[in-house]
């Protein structure tokens, strides 16, 4: 993986379950502390090029503590 300012880019290589290979590259964008970007580019399966993903919005969701009494 490398990193460039708020951005880290992951090259992958896989094997899949028929022998076959597949890579992408994994591209993360930290927008601030609870919100990041991810989508998946230069996609090939058996050297076959695959379509990018939609980009992907993930939002950290916070926990409510329990109030008092309650189950």
């Amino acid at each position: 993986w490398s990193q460039s300012g708020n951005r880290y880019t992951i090259r992958a290589k896989y094997t899949l379950p028929d022998g076959g290979t597949a890579s992408a590259v994994n591209v993360f964008t930290f927008v601030n502390d609870s919100k990041c970007t991810w989508k998946s580019v230069s996609r090939e399966i058996d050297g076959e090029l695959q379509p990018d993903t939609d980009e992907i919005v993930l939002v950290r969701k916070t926990v409510e503590p329990e109030s008092k009494g309650e189950k």
